[in-house]
């Protein structure tokens, strides 16, 4: 009895093979897929940030926007659209 149960045993392994490998394949695709995307991600957010920072102006432009109140609007805007990401890197 011993003997079939460890033969059953044995052919349910080589039965099942194909489906490990298959399995473990799909697990190395997925992980490359979510890295790319996160690194994408994260490209994307650096732009949109540096984006957001150049619509600062400085120098003689950035004093006359501090004192017409742009500069603050500005800021505020700024705020708005980086808090609507949901998760910075």
């Amino acid at each position: 009895m011993k003997d079939y149960i460890a033969q059953v045993k044995d052919q349910h392994r080589k039965d099942t093979l194909p489906f490990v490998s298959e399995r473990a394949r799909m697990v190395m695709a997925q992980r490359a897929e979510r890295d790319d995307l996160k690194a994408k991600q994260d490209q994307r957010w650096i732009e949109e940030t540096k984006a957001r920072q150049d619509r600062l102006n400085t120098g003689l432009r950035g004093i006359f926007n501090r004192l017409t109140g742009t500069h603050r609007a500005t800021i505020k805007r700024n705020e708005r659209e980086g808090s609507a990401h949901l998760c910075p890197p």
